[in-house]
């Protein structure tokens, strides 16, 4: 029997799916450098941010399930309780039992009303406050309402208040100064390296410029007079004058 044949639309199903790529900060083809390390390292914050975040909901979900199953066992004791003093005292006495109070809050109401607010995200900078962030009791002194003292005529320094304790913002390393450091660095070699280039171009042009002068001088010399006569003194001065640019290099 011949082997069933598969269905078009599956393969071209198959075919169209595209790997799932992870999410991008920054662009890709950023040499290595500060730049691509503050990139990577931005990823993995959000990423270990995000891990964070995952747990405590988690842990979140779990408590608040653990306390609304107690909640309900508590409940159906002091039901079962009062069910049994009621069937104790005579039937002839109205009740006078109350009922318990049932927390009409349910998870959905807890997880809402613990959901941050505006006003907390503007102050944390756009991210969730930190549920390990310790609530700090401060007292106000005197100094703080000289002015409500005066108009009132009330003394409440000695109210305690709950504050928040505020983060402290870790200061942001200089990412750039050592590669600022080191093109100044490579920049101040550069120039040395084109001044010393500079200085040599122009010492042998000078060289240069000197043989010539003296090798022409020296040629007028020799060559003599009309008669044919060589110029002595003109060239014994060449010749004391190349003796003394010797030895002075030399020296």
């Amino acid at each position: 029997m011949a082997p069933k044949r598969a269905a078009e639309g599956a393969a071209s199903s198959n075919a169209s799916k595209k790997p799932r790529k992870g999410f991008r900060v920054g662009p890709e083809n950023l040499p290595e450098g500060p730049w691509r390390r503050k990139v990577e390292k931005k990823k993995a914050e959000l990423i270990h941010k995000a891990k964070i975040k995952k747990q405590y909901t988690k842990i979140k979900e779990r408590e608040l399930a653990a306390q609304s199953s107690s909640k309900k066992q508590q409940q159906q004791q002091q039901q079962l309780a009062d069910s049994s003093d009621d069937e104790d005292e005579p039937m002839n006495e109205p009740q006078t039992s109350e009922a318990p109070q049932v927390d009409s809050t349910s998870p959905e109401l807890e997880q809402s009303e613990e959901k941050p607010t505006r006003s907390d995200l503007i102050a944390n900078d756009g991210e969730l406050p930190n549920p390990n962030t310790i609530a700090v009791k401060r007292k106000h002194g005197k100094g703080e309402h000289e002015d409500d003292h005066d108009a009132d005529g009330k003394d409440d320094a000695g109210v305690d208040r709950y504050e928040p304790r505020k983060p402290r913002r870790p200061r942001k390393p200089g990412y750039y100064e050592k590669q600022l450091e080191h093109a100044e660095k490579r920049k101040a070699e550069a120039e040395a390296r084109r001044a010393e280039i500079q200085r040599r171009r122009e010492e042998r042009e000078r060289k240069v410029a000197d043989r010539e002068r003296f090798r022409r001088a020296m040629a007028k010399a020799r060559k003599g007079s009309e008669n044919g006569q060589r110029k002595l003194g003109r060239e014994s001065s060449l010749l004391l004058e190349k003796v003394k640019r010797m030895v002075g290099n030399s020296k």
